[in-house]
Order: C-alpha cells, then sequence, then structure tokens
C-alpha cells in the first residue's frame, strides 16, 4: 500500500532527538504514513544500535556519506518518499497522530498545500528541573484558502523578516508530484543555505490551491541544536562551518556577509526566485527594511546595515519607524493585550512541564479529540 504521506527528516549528527521522533512515529502504528530518515552523520553506529532487531511500521532509513549541504540532504531524500504527500520536519520537530487524516482530506478536497495550525515545543535542555513547554495557537475547526504569491509578495516587501501566511514544505504539507516537477524544471527546490525559506519561495509561484488549518498537526520543536546551535547568534560567513563553500561564495552581494537569520532568510528567497524563473518578484524586495530590522535586533551591526543600505536617509528613517513600531507591539501584546486574554504576548496559550514532545503531541490530540477533518469549516 502506497503511504498517504512521507514524514522527511534529513538529519545529522543529532540521535538524541531522532530516537524520540521515529520512537513516537512508529507508537502511532499507521501504515499510511512513511517516515524517511535521510541521515548524513560522521557516524552512523549509534542509531543502526538503536534500530537493529526491532520491526518497523513507519520508518525507513538512508545512510549517505557524502559531504551534503542542508538542502542538498533534503533535496536527495525527496527523491525516496514514496508518499502522495510530504511533510518536511527536523529531528527536533515532530508530527501528530492526525497528519494522514489530514493528508486524506488534503487529496479529497484537491489541495497542493497545507498549513497547519502555529504550534512550538521549546525542549527541556536549557531550564533546569523545568519541563518543555508548548505554545499554541487558537485551535479551531475552521480553514481559510491563501493566495500563495500574494503573501510571498508582502513577506517580500518587509524585508522578508519570517514566513507569514506562506505556503511551506517545510513544517507544511505539500504533494509529492507538485515537488517532483519543480525539480525535474528547475533543478533544485532549496538553493541557498538553508530549505526551510528557499523551499517555500520555490513553491509559491506554482500552487494552485493552498490551504491554512487551525488544528495542529505538524509540532515545531525548539531544541540547543537548532539553527545548527547557532539561533540568535551572529557570525562570518567563514565563521560557519556548517555551510558549503558555494553558498558562502554565492551569498548575495548586496548584504552584508554576517551569517544571521534576517540576512541567511533573505538571501534564500532571492536565490529561490531566480532559480524557479520569477525574477520580477524580486522588484517587491525591500533590503532596507531588512538591514533595518537586523539592527533592532542586533544592535552592534549598525555600521554594516548602513554601509549596505542603498539610500541612506530612506534606511535612517526605516530603522527609526521600525524601531517605535517594534517597541509600541512589545508593549501592547504583552502588557496590554495579555493582561486582557491572559495569553503569552497576547497571541499563544501554553502548557507547561511536559516530559518530552510526545506528551505535547498526546496533549494536543487530547484537545482535539472530537475534531474531524470532514467537518472543517470554510472561513474567509
Amino acid at each position: 500500500m502506497q503511504p498517504i504521506i512521507s514524514v522527511m527528516v534529513p538529519t545529522k549528527n543529532r540521535y538524541k532527538y531522532l530516537i524520540h521522533l521515529i520512537t513516537l512515529i512508529e507508537g502511532f502504528n499507521d501504515k499510511r504514513i512513511e517516515l524517511v530518515i535521510h541521515d548524513n552523520s560522521d557516524n552512523n553506529s549509534e542509531i543502526i544500535n538503536f534500530m537493529n532487531g526491532k520491526s518497523f511500521v513507519s520508518t525507513v532509513y538512508f545512510y549517505d556519506t557524502d559531504k551534503l549541504s542542508m538542502g542538498e540532504n533534503a533535496e536527495r531524500e525527496i527523491n525516496k518518499c514514496t508518499g502522495e504527500y510530504i511533510c518536511f520536519i527536523g529531528d527536533d520537530d515532530a508530527v501528530c497522530r492526525n497528519i494522514a487524516d489530514c493528508a486524506e482530506w488534503m487529496k479529497k478536497n484537491q489541495i497542493d498545500a497545507l498549513r497547519p495550525l502555529y504550534l512550538n515545543y521549546v525542549w527541556n535542555e536549557n531550564m533546569g528541573d523545568k519541563k518543555g513547554i508548548l505554545y499554541y495557537d487558537e485551535i479551531s475547526l475552521t480553514y481559510k484558502v491563501g493566495n500563495p504569491v500574494k503573501e510571498l509578495i508582502k513577506i517580500l516587501k518587509n524585508g522578508v523578516p519570517h514566513f507569514g501566511h506562506m505556503a511551506k514544505i517545510y513544517h507544511g504539507i505539500v504533494k509529492k508530484s507538485l515537488l517532483g516537477d519543480i525539480q525535474n524544471k528547475y533543478g533544485t527546490l532549496f538553493p541557498g543555505p538553508t530549505p526551510d525559506m528557499s523551499g517555500a519561495v520555490s513553491i509559491s509561484p506554482f500552487l494552485e490551491k493552498f490551504a491554512m488549518i487551525e488544528i495542529p498537526v505538524v509540532l515545531p520543536g525548539m531544541s540547543r541544536m537548532v539553527g545548527g546551535g547557532v539561533m540568535g547568534k551572529v557570525l562570518t560567513l567563514d565563521e560557519v562551518k556548517f555551510i558549503t563553500d558555494r553558498d558562502r561564495n554565492s551569498w548575495e552581494r548586496d548584504f552584508p556577509k554576517l551569517w544571521a537569520t534576517e540576512l541567511i532568510w533573505p538571501d534564500c528567497a532571492l536565490k529561490a526566485l531566480r532559480n524557479v524563473k520569477h525574477e520580477e518578484l524580486i522588484k517587491y524586495f525591500n533590503r532596507n527594511k531588512m538591514l533595518s530590522r537586523l539592527v533592532v535586533i542586533h544592535k552592534t551591526y549598525f555600521k554594516e546595515a548602513y554601509e549596505y543600505s542603498y539610500s541612506k536617509i530612506s534606511f535612517l528613517l526605516i530603522f527609526i519607524c521600525y524601531f517605535i513600531s517594534e517597541g509600541i507591539k512589545y508593549i501592547y501584546k504583552r502588557k496590554v493585550l495579555s493582561n486582557l486574554n491572559g495569553k503569552l504576548n497576547g497571541v499563544y496559550y501554553v502548557c507547561e512541564n511536559l516530559g518530552s514532545i510526545a506528551d505535547a503531541e498526546e496533549y494536543l490530540m487530547n484537545k482535539i479529540a472530537n475534531m474531524k477533518f470532514d467537518n472543517l469549516i470554510f472561513k474567509k
């Protein structure tokens, strides 16, 4: 039987998290789910020892000893997936047991890509005696149909600060045949150093039907090793050991040569647009907004941002406005809205003292025990 969905996990030297993930998905005992592991670790003896002597319902394991970038590891894995739909996650993430039901609902409704409810599980590695914490948005039995290109243009105009409401393969679900078509025509889905943003931008111009639901399906995890263990830091490109020379040498020439999320995602977005021959959308990209965000978050890099701005006066005005607006948002969400509705930052619900990401998945499934995908209501 062909699985309805493949959960693809490119991984390297992070078996601590991967073993949790395999154990969770095997516990679903659902042949409709294929868990594809593409392992690029330096030595795979630990995972082989874990898997030896066990029978698996969902897990398929591949080991690749070539030196691969994150994008190359993911690219090779897509071709090994046999499901009708693909969900790309990291080894410190998880999926919920309802993911096959979700994919079947997508197929029934001819949906190319789906973005599930926002969730985030924070592993307890840096919290002393505290256990894991789950953050999640409002759950409801509703869905919307989005315009992927319109959402892409929005984030370009803001300097690509985040994913907004974009369609995504990373932490989302996408029809495999569509991914294969893009690969065959343009050579790659993941140009640039990180596949999350490049994958989202690559698929956006080609989606006919994109849905956003408010039900938990994919459970992103935030571990100590998120972002290669350098999340939140700023390094020079030469200091980043896990990117390839190709990605380092092809860095956008109008960007500071710094490894920071505020620059990485825009770099990937522009490379993806060129790769899929949609350069006409690059005109919407606002470099000064990108640089302003870099300085607001990393204040010591004002000189570098100012140097790379295309209009110094425009940059200064955008920076001042951005700084003020972010301050107002911070105060409103944390001091006003959170006091009114009791949510974190006025937005997210919180569940604390979870022993593992599997406990977070079980908590969420208990909350939606009576919710069925066939009962989803369209919301304009």
